[in-house]
C-alpha cells in the first residue's frame, strides 16, 4: 500500500465510531468472554475512564501533584521490521518509559502527511494514557481487580483482563483531550515509521478488514 492511500484510509478510520472490543479481542482471555459479559465489562472500563478524566480535568493541583511524583525514563528506540512494539510502559514504582525516537519519528510522519487528527501531540497522549495506569495503581481502580473466573479441569483460576485496562486508559485521554474518537486508534500511525506492513494488518484489524483487503 502506498503512503498516500495508508494516509487516507487513516482519516477513513478516524471518522468512524470506534468500537472499544476492538481492544478487548486482543487480550489473551478474549476468548473466554461471553459477548454479553464483554459488552458489560467494556461499558464498565469506559465509564471508569471518562470519570477519571473528568475528576483530573476539574482537580488540576492533584493531577500536577501525581505528575510530580512519576519519573520518566527513555526506552530504547525500536527497530524497523519488528513483530511487536512497545511505546510506553509503566512499573508500580512510578516510572513511566517511553521510546522517545519512536514518539518523534511517528509525530514526523503524521505531521509531513498532515494527519492532525487530534491537536494533541502523540507525546503527550502517549504519556497521558501511562498516567492512567499510575492513576488505577494508587487509587486500586476496578481495572486492576480479577475480572475473570474460569476452570480448567479441577482447578478454579481468576484472573485479570489487562485489555479492560487498555480500554479506561483509552478512554481517560479521549475525554481528558476532548478527542473525537479514540487514541487507540492511533497506533497505526506509531508503527508506520518502523513496520509499514504491520501498520496496514492493524488499519485492517481496526477497519474489520483482512489486510490483503485494502492493500
Amino acid at each position: 500500500m502506498e503512503k498516500t492511500e495508508f494516509c487516507e484510509q487513516v482519516r477513513d478510520l478516524w471518522s468512524r465510531p470506534f468500537d472499544l472490543s476492538l481492544i478487548l479481542q486482543q487480550d489473551p482471555f478474549y476468548a473466554r468472554i461471553t459477548p454479553s459479559e464483554g459488552a458489560r465489562l467494556i461499558k464498565k472500563a469506559a465509564t471508569l475512564g471518562q470519570k477519571q478524566a473528568r475528576w483530573y480535568r476539574q482537580h488540576t493541583e492533584e493531577l500536577q501533584e501525581l505528575m510530580a511524583t512519576l519519573h520518566l525514563r527513555h526506552l530504547p528506540e525500536a527497530k524497523e521490521g519488528q513483530r511487536f512494539y512497545t511505546f510506553a510502559e509503566f512499573n508500580k514504582q512510578d516510572q513511566i518509559s517511553l521510546d522517545w525516537g519512536l514518539l518523534e519519528k511517528a509525530q514526523s510522519f503524521m505531521d509531513s502527511n498532515h494527519l492532525d487528527l487530534t491537536g494533541v501531540p502523540l507525546s503527550e497522549l502517549v504519556l497521558m494514557h501511562e498516567v492512567f495506569h499510575a492513576v488505577e495503581y494508587k487509587k486500586n481502580l476496578w481495572t486492576t481487580e480479577k475480572h475473570l473466573q474460569y476452570q480448567i479441569a479441577f482447578m478454579k483460576k481468576s484472573v485479570r483482563v489487562y485489555g479492560l485496562s487498555e480500554i479506561a486508559a483509552s478512554c481517560f485521554v479521549q475525554e481528558f483531550f476532548h478527542l473525537t474518537n479514540a487514541p487507540a486508534l492511533l497506533e497505526v500511525c506509531l508503527l508506520y515509521p518502523k513496520n509499514p506492513q504491520l501498520a496496514v494488518q492493524k488499519l485492517a484489524f481496526f477497519l474489520g478488514k483482512e489486510a490483503s483487503e485494502i492493500y
